[in-house]
């Protein structure tokens, strides 16, 4: 497709040389001046100066017009601008062919650069009108000459930017002042442009978006910000109070600082980023607000079913050789001594003691008379 065009471009091209030389020159005809607009797009942190950056306008055949008597033209674009090259007077009828390209001496390895070549063609008719035609290097047709470079991260580290997002329920009658706070936990920490003493303020109109800007950080370490949002009295609003924290891990590796960040939503939750929530209630609501339902009856609790009695077992009889550890009841009718009842107790002891001696001393006597009546025989 490419090799058609530029065929088709080649033909355009010899037939307007023949017929523009064919074709005999007005003699009042006068050189119209022509020039080029260069564009660069520059992009950078705020805390890099504006870099600038050297283009070449070169012409493809010797006789071309040219802004000077030098055989190329070099020119510069320092950080977002333009400039325009020329004027420049073609005093013939034809094609005047150009290059315009950057000049890259040695890349910077935090640099993008842009290498596009474009060409730009410059027809003179009999009566040296001028009409300019620009093609990027696949030959299609470019709007504008523009160049796009940048640097990537920042004076001694890296970049950190945070953004924060308003969301609105309810239909206020008009869009509300919503402002927001940045601040550092320590007052030395980096804090974006506009900071004072480790706060930056933000605001909203109506629900939206707006960042506080970004900072740097040029060693490693933890920090902290926190995030919440003004309660500034608008009438109807409910004010989302939660607190978001941003924590910063920065670390040294290869050389380089790397930067990575969690962000939590009152000190517990891990969120992707940070949303503040509004609730707009009118003035009827407000005032005259809808009966509270009533609370439904709470049904009465359900309770396990209780574990069955444990069974009873008797108690176990005295062991062997000890009196009195377990006593069985009396039988019926007869009330046996109660607990704590000692001198019942002591009296049947003194006479099981004096029965005893009296059996014994019957005893004896009787041993004893016996054995005196068969002596005196």
């Amino acid at each position: 497709m490419n090799r058609i065009l530029n065929a088709k471009k080649i033909i355009c091209a010899v037939l307007f040389v023949i017929m523009a030389a064919a074709a005999p020159v007005d003699a009042k005809a006068e050189a119209h001046p022509f020039s080029f607009t260069v564009k660069q797009i520059y992009s950078a942190s705020s805390y890099w100066p504006d870099e600038t950056f050297v283009y070449i306008l070169k012409p493809l055949a010797p006789d071309n017009p040219m802004p000077s008597e030098s055989a190329e033209y070099t020119f510069t674009i320092t950080g977002t601008g333009g400039v325009e090259i020329g004027p420049m007077r073609g005093e013939r009828p034809g094609v005047y062919r150009y290059e315009i390209f950057q000049v890259i001496k040695t890349e910077q390895p935090d640099f993008i650069y842009d290498k596009r070549v474009y060409t730009v063609e410059v027809y003179a008719d009999t009566g040296l009108n001028i009409n300019i035609v620009v093609t990027n290097e696949d030959g299609t047709k470019a709007d504008a000459i523009v160049f796009e470079n940048g640097r990537k991260g920042s004076p001694g580290g890296i970049n950190a930017e945070s953004q924060i997002e308003k969301v609105v329920y309810g239909s206020p009658g008009r869009n509300s002042v919503f402002t927001f706070r940045l601040s550092a936990r320590t007052v030395s920490q980096p804090m974006p442009a506009g900071s004072v003493n480790g706060v930056k303020m933000v605001h909203i109109i109506g629900p939206g978006q707006v960042s506080f800007g970004s900072w740097s950080y040029d060693k490693a370490g933890i920090y902290y910000y926190d995030v919440y949002e003004q309660n500034t009295g608008e009438n109807g609003y409910t004010y989302d109070t939660a607190v978001y924290t941003i924590t910063d891990t920065v670390k040294e590796e290869n050389g380089r600082l790397t930067v990575s960040r969690v962000i939590t939503r009152d000190s517990n939750r891990l969120v992707a980023g940070i949303v503040f929530f509004n609730i707009y209630r009118p003035a009827e609501d407000r005032t005259d607000p809808s009966p509270t339902p009533a609370p439904a009856a709470t049904p009465a609790p359900v309770y396990p079913p209780l574990p069955p009695d444990p069974v009873s077992t008797p108690d176990p009889p005295d062991p062997p050789g000890i009196v009195g550890a377990y006593e069985p009841d009396p039988p019926p009718g007869v009330d046996g001594p109660k607990t704590g009842d000692d001198s019942n107790a002591v009296f049947d002891i003194t006479l099981f003691i004096l029965g005893g001696l009296l059996v014994f001393g019957a005893a004896a006597y009787l041993l004893t008379g016996g054995k005196r009546k068969r002596d005196g025989n």
